[in-house]
C-alpha cells in the first residue's frame, strides 16, 4: 500500500509527512499525530512498511471522525481496531483487469 503525500478531505488539503526518528516533532512514544489546526498526518519513519501504512489508517481514521464531530475519535481502541481492518481489506483487494470491465451503458 502506498502512502500518499497529500491527501484532499472536507475540502481541506491534508498533508502526509513521514518524518525521521531524529526529527520527531511528538513524544517519542507516538508512531503518529493528526494536527487539525496545521492540516497534517505525521508518521513515524522509523517503522516497518505495514507499521508506516497501519500508523497512517489511524491517524487517518481520527482525522475523518473528527471531521465528522464522531465521539469515537477519542477511543483510542475502536481507532486502531478500525485502522487494522481497513488496512487488512486495501491491502488484500484484488481488481480486475481492464480487459474484464464490463462496458459502460
Amino acid at each position: 500500500m502506498r502512502i500518499p503525500s497529500e491527501i484532499k478531505m472536507f475540502g481541506r488539503r491534508v498533508q502526509v509527512r513521514v518524518i525521521a526518528l531524529s526529527d520527531w516533532p511528538h513524544d517519542t512514544e507516538d508512531l503518529g499525530m493528526w494536527d487539525p489546526q496545521k492540516n497534517t498526518i505525521d508518521i513515524r519513519g522509523d517503522q516497518p512498511q505495514v507499521g508506516r501504512e497501519t500508523t497512517y489508517l489511524h491517524e487517518l481514521t481520527h482525522a475523518l471522525l473528527d471531521g465528522l464531530s464522531n465521539k469515537l475519535t477519542e477511543d483510542e481502541a475502536f481507532v486502531d481496531q478500525f485502522a487494522h481492518l481497513l488496512h487488512q481489506a486495501l491491502t488484500s483487494a484484488k481488481y480486475p483487469r481492464k480487459s474484464k470491465l464490463p462496458e459502460a451503458k
